[in-house]
């Protein structure tokens, strides 16, 4: 088992709320890789988002080291419409965990 924490970012999400780790983490295992989904693809990354779901309030999230792996390389191969400082650190914190 592996856990990242789920710090709040300065993004909006809402009109009064705040995107945390968990929401850009579930944004990128949403995002295709440039390839698609392969059905065990899906399937990694459907598990991974059901576990960070089913802890979204947490102040951490923990995750079976196959869910882990899984969002490491989503958040690796993940593209952003915009750049933002939240977002980077939210990149350099997966690559560093």
């Amino acid at each position: 088992m592996k856990t990242f924490e789920n710090k709040q970012t300065s993004l909006n999400t809402g009109a009064t709320t705040k995107a945390r780790y968990a929401d850009l983490a579930l944004t990128v295992l949403d995002q295709p890789p440039e390839r698609g989904f392969t059905p065990q693809l899906m399937d990694s990354r459907t598990r991974a988002v059901h576990a960070i779901r089913d802890q979204i309030d947490n102040e951490t999230i923990e995750l079976d080291d196959r869910e882990f792996d899984t969002l490491r390389e989503a958040v690796a191969g993940g593209r952003w419409m915009t750049r933002h400082d939240d977002i980077n650190d939210f990149n350099r914190y997966f690559e560093n965990l």
